[in-house]
């Protein structure tokens, strides 16, 4: 079956799937590569309460409605995107005849002035952040003394987390964090890097946190309310 759900941060209807798990103890929501909604419904539940649930949760739906169209929808020259946390917008312009994609002091050659704006902007901003990133951890990681616990950085599509840490020291990051403000960007390096001292997420370890990131609570409610403007 599938209902119409109207969520008011969208000023719209959008369509609802059922799917039905008795293995399930309780309502799911998520968001299809389609932009419709899509709820889990536990053994004993209903429908309806599926859809009440959903509604209380409107604004998270809008939000992860949002980043699905942003990221379905092609980019226009003027399309603004975060790097380092500053509106970066794209623009397309010609060099000798030659269509270039240029945004800040990039500028990036494309096959067509009709070219897809974000794959060309991803790429750049993928390259830079394993440029980048893996020496400001290095940076962070001397200043904390955990420079020889560290024993590999990658840089990777990480889709549901910002970064991970290993047992072994090895630290993987989120190429997006190129796109955060880089106080941000490093709340999240002290982060991993406290794993070092604390595989977990006990007090030990936020108050390892907390030592070498005071600001780690601002850093979290910059994520919280900008999560959805990232790529």
């Amino acid at each position: 079956m599938v209902a119409l759900l109207r969520l008011p941060p969208l000023a719209e209807e959008v369509p609802v799937h059922f799917r039905a798990n008795r293995r399930s103890r309780k309502y799911i929501l998520k968001v299809g590569p389609d932009g419709s909604v899509r709820i889990t419904v536990p053994r004993f539940g209903s429908q309806r309460f599926a859809l009440d649930f959903a509604s209380q949760h409107a604004a998270w739906l809008a939000g992860e409605i949002a980043k699905v169209r942003r990221h379905v929808a092609p980019w226009v020259p003027g399309h603004e995107f975060l790097l380092h946390g500053a509106p970066t917008p794209v623009t397309v312009e010609e060099n000798e005849g030659r269509p270039q994609a240029v945004f800040g002091t990039f500028r990036l050659p494309l096959a067509s002035a009709e070219a897809d704006l974000r794959a060309a902007v991803v790429r750049e901003l993928r390259r830079l952040a394993a440029a980048e990133l893996p020496l400001r951890l290095t940076e962070r990681a001397l200043a904390m003394g955990l420079g020889e616990r560290v024993t590999r950085v990658t840089v990777r599509d990480q889709r549901s987390r910002w970064g991970s840490c290993s047992a072994r020291g090895v630290i993987s990051l989120n190429w997006r964090l190129i796109q955060m403000p880089r106080w941000v960007a490093d709340s999240i390096l002290i982060h991993e890097l406290s794993h070092l001292r604390e595989l977990n997420h006990s007090s030990r370890f936020w108050k390892a946190v907390a030592e070498s990131d005071p600001q780690w609570q601002e850093s979290e409610a910059w994520l919280h309310r900008h999560r959805g403007l990232l790529i």
